[in-house]
C-alpha cells in the first residue's frame, strides 16, 4: 500500500464510490421532493399536509442515505475491480522485473472479468442467504461455514483466473486453475476473511490481487503454456510447484 500507484488507485476508487453514492442520495431526494402529497385547503395552505410532506421528504432522504452507506463497500470494491490489472502490473514490476510483458487484454475482456466476478459473488451469496438463515435457526455454530466455503471457492477461483489471464489464454488459465483447486480454495478463504473486516475490506480487491499475483507466480513459469494440454487432461510439469 506504500506504492504510490496502488495508493492512487485506492483513493480514486473510494472517491468514485463517494461520488456514485452522493448521486444516489441526491437523486432519490430530488425524486421524493418532486412528489407533492399536499391536497390544498383554505387559502391553499394545510399545516397537516405540510407536516406530512416534510416527514415524507425526511424519511426518503434518510432511507436513501442508509442504503447508500450499505452499498458503499460494494461500490468501492466493484470500482476497484476495474483496476486490478494495474495492481498486478505494479506488483510484477517490483517483484518480478525479469518477466516478459504480460498478455495484452482487451478492455472488453477486463470489464467482462470484473463484472463476472461481482455478479457471481453477489448471485451465489443471495442464494446462500437462505441456507445461512436455516442454519442460523437450526445449527447456529455452523452458520458461517457455508459462507466461507462458498466465498472461499469463488474468490480463490476468480482472482486466480483473473491473474492467470494476464499470462495465459483463457483455456490454459482454466486448466491451471482446476489443477490448483485446493490451494485456491485455501487462499480464497483467507481473502474472504479479509473482505469481512469493516474498513479494511475497502482495499480488499487490491490486496487480493497483489496476494494472488504472488501465489500465481509460485505455480507458473514462462513457457509453461507450451506443456499444457488444452483439454485439461494432462498435468502441468514445467515449473509446477505446490501452492
Amino acid at each position: 500500500m506504500r506504492d504510490p500507484k496502488l495508493l492512487k488507485i485506492l483513493l480514486l476508487s473510494l472517491a468514485l464510490a463517494v461520488l456514485v453514492m452522493g448521486l444516489l442520495i441526491f437523486g432519490v431526494a430530488y425524486l421524493i421532493g418532486a412528489w407533492d402529497i399536499t391536497t390544498g385547503s383554505w387559502f391553499g395552505i394545510s399545516f397537516i399536509d405540510m407536516a406530512l410532506q416534510w416527514l415524507v421528504d425526511t424519511a426518503g432522504f434518510a432511507l436513501a442515505t442508509i442504503i447508500a452507506l450499505m452499498l458503499f463497500p460494494a461500490a468501492a470494491i466493484g470500482l476497484q475491480s476495474l483496476f486490478l490489472d494495474t495492481v498486478a502490473e505494479a506488483v510484477e514490476n517490483k517483484h518480478y522485473p525479469h518477466l516478459p510483458a504480460a498478455r495484452r487484454q482487451r478492455m472488453s475482456e477486463i470489464i467482462w472479468t470484473a463484472l463476472r466476478l461481482m455478479a457471481v459473488v453477489l448471485g451465489l451469496n443471495i442464494l446462500l442467504l437462505f441456507v445461512w438463515i436455516i442454519l442460523l435457526i437450526v445449527a447456529t455454530p455452523l452458520a458461517p461455514i457455508p459462507y466461507y466455503l462458498v466465498n472461499g471457492y469463488l474468490l480463490g477461483r476468480e482472482y486466480f483466473e483473473l491473474l492467470a489471464l494476464r499470462r495465459m489464454d483463457p483455456l490454459q488459465a482454466a486448466v491451471l486453475r482446476k489443477q490448483k483447486l485446493g490451494g485456491n480454495l485455501m487462499d480464497g478463504i483467507v481473502l474472504t476473511l479479509l473482505f469481512t473486516i469493516p474498513i479494511v475490506n475497502l482495499a480488499g480487491p487490491m490486496v487480493a490481487a497483489a496476494y494472488m499475483t504472488h501465489r500465481f507466480h509460485r505455480v507458473w513459469k514462462p513457457g509453461m503454456a507450451a506443456t499444457m494440454h488444452p483439454s485439461g487432461a494432462g498435468r502441468i510439469t514445467d515449473g509446477d510447484a505446490s501452492m
